[in-house]
């Protein structure tokens, strides 16, 4: 029986004989449970010696359940809700809410802020550290995707490192910038009502209201194409966008 307050989840292998158990919080299980990337570490016995693992929730994929050994084998990698689960239950959210991801900034008129992209440089720039999820993915979607972008990086023995990448699309677009100098722009950066609104859809985000200026909330189609239709069509509008998207340094 777990504490009150905790949650256990315990996955095995080996026929049974290796049976770590990770205990988490509850308010980290709400984190686990809305789709955030959460590591608990512990240990357990096997043939008289004690090993330690980590259980990385919603890892590699929302959802899902890794369980890494300190030797670098998996001894676990299946859903979260195919582990034994005491003290709670896993409930997935369909997605995370528009607030949970993004915040009101002053950037730009009718920018969004992602959070947690503050720290997109450092570790994870030496791959000592995971790059936030939420701009992974949101990379990774404008690259599938091919829109047009640019990626720059600076470096020199006396000045700092800077990677700035800028994907214009619709109304805005998405802009990025990186870096380990400790003052100046550095974050990500969503522009735009229907930027935002694709954007959404793609990382399966809940929707935000209606804007004043919205006769309807858009769907993924017309967006779409509407972007399809901007680089084909439109491409001096298209180059005008990023270098206004690139003015931001």
């Amino acid at each position: 029986m777990s504490k009150k307050g905790i949650v256990e989840v315990s996955v095995s292998w080996c026929d049974g004989l290796c049976t770590p158990t990770a205990k988490v919080s509850l308010s980290d299980w709400k984190k686990v449970c809305a789709g955030k990337r959460i590591r608990s570490q512990t240990t357990y016995w096997y043939e008289g010696k004690r090993y330690s693992v980590d259980f990385i929730f919603n890892s590699p994929t929302a959802g899902q359940l890794n369980v890494v050994g300190d030797e670098g084998f998996t001894g676990y990698e299946d859903s979260i809700d195919g582990a034994q689960i005491t003290g709670g239950s896993f409930l997935q959210k369909t997605g995370p809410g528009f607030r949970d991801v993004f915040s009101t900034s002053r950037l730009a008129p009718h920018s969004y802020f992602i959070k947690g992209t503050r720290r997109i440089f450092g570790e994870c720039y030496y791959g000592k550290e995971e790059y936030p999820l939420n701009w992974l993915k949101l990379i990774q979607a404008c690259r599938r995707l091919e829109l047009p972008f640019t990626e720059e990086e600076s470096d020199s023995p006396v000045n700092a490192t800077a990677i700035v990448r800028s994907f214009p699309f619709l109304d805005g677009g998405l802009i990025s910038r990186e870096g380990n100098y400790f003052c100046g722009l550095k974050g990500a950066w969503v522009i735009g009502y229907r930027a935002l609104r694709f954007v959404c859809y793609e990382m399966g985000i809940e929707q935000p209201r209606r804007f004043k200026t919205e006769a309807k909330i858009p769907s993924f189609l017309e967006l779409f194409a509407q972007i399809e239709s901007q680089v084909e069509d439109t491409p001096d509008q298209l180059a005008a966008l990023h270098r206004e998207l690139d003015s931001f340094r």
